[in-house]
């Protein structure tokens, strides 16, 4: 997983180059400018083997990435319904379409941004194993901050809830639905559970299956939804 992420962002890297250098070709005439752009063409062809090992392996089972993600949104709505905020209207969604470009994300908000008044997207993604943790950037080559506030709030209820075991961390060579909600305006946050070496566990591999999966009282999804739901409460609290 390393070397992808590693890969992945060389090879953003690399094609954002190539553009510069097809671009200073043609302005500025410059003669190296075709011969620089190996190292892109050589990116383009190991992502074409990249995809070719994608098409031949076998779909991973999604039981951490993400229908942890999807089960506990539907755990909030239920719980939201019997218990709702006092001064926060929520909309609970599973946007579906990820790895599509995020298409589902991207629809949502661009049919329903407008009818929201000082919103905040909190994003469930991968927490079935490790440790509740909030996302402090993501993105291959340009970052993308979460909301300064929310993190400021995310670790505040950390700190009052240690048996929780969060902590700042995030998706490396990865985005989440974060991004779709921050390009949107809306200020947001990533909530993900992390091993102790701050990976997201069986991410994409034929081992995400449910029986890794810890719902166990005090366990990772426990953790998570219990964080989420403390974090959802202080901004309750703070709406004026």
């Amino acid at each position: 997983m390393k070397a992808y992420r590693l890969f992945s962002t060389a090879a953003f890297a690399a094609f954002l180059g190539q553009v510069v250098l097809y671009a200073g070709g043609m302005v500025f005439g410059w003669p190296w400018a075709w011969a620089a752009s190996g190292a892109s063409a050589a990116m383009a062809f190991l992502l074409v083997l990249l995809t070719l090992q994608a098409e031949l392996t076998p779909p991973t089972p999604g039981a951490n990435d993400n229908a942890t993600g999807a089960g506990l949104v539907l755990t909030l709505a239920e719980d939201l319904a019997a218990k709702p905020l006092v001064k926060s209207r929520v909309w609970c969604l599973c946007s579906g379409s990820e790895e599509a470009l995020h298409e589902g994300a991207k629809a949502f908000f661009a049919r329903h941004r407008s009818e929201m008044r000082e919103p905040r997207a909190v994003v469930f993604e991968m927490l079935g194993c490790g440790r509740p943790a909030w996302g402090t950037k993501e993105g291959f080559v340009i970052p993308l901050w979460s909301a300064p506030g929310l993190r400021r709030l995310a670790g505040e209820v950390a700190a009052e809830h240690p048996q929780w075991g969060a902590r700042p961390g995030g998706l490396a060579g990865g985005v989440t639905e974060m991004s779709d909600a921050i390009l949107a305006g809306v200020p947001a946050i990533t909530i993900i559970c992390l091993d102790e070496r701050g990976r997201a566990p069986y991410w994409h591999l034929p081992t995400d299956t449910v029986d890794k999966m810890d719902s166990l009282p005090g366990g990772a999804m426990d953790s998570a939804y219990r964080f989420v739901r403390a974090i959802l409460e202080r901004l309750d609290r703070s709406q004026g």
